[in-house]
């Protein structure tokens, strides 16, 4: 028997840095939602993080199966 439970998606991600290919402007209807991507560097290495920018409406839970 397994459980599910159920983890809240604060909606942050992790992204190593420059490895899709160069970064090009796109027009705002092309988007589905609002983020922020913020470059950090740790241990020498380059990260993206991107963090979902909607306060009105937040993304549903994600339900996690602990197996």
């Amino acid at each position: 028997m397994f459980t599910v439970s159920r983890a809240t998606d604060l909606g942050v991600s992790a992204w190593y840095a420059d490895q899709l290919g160069d970064l090009e402007a796109v027009p705002i209807s092309a988007l589905s939602g609002h983020f922020v991507l913020a470059p950090i560097k740790v241990r020498n290495q380059m990260l993206w993080i991107t963090i979902v920018y909607d306060h009105g409406n937040p993304e549903e839970d994600v339900d996690v199966d602990d197996d």
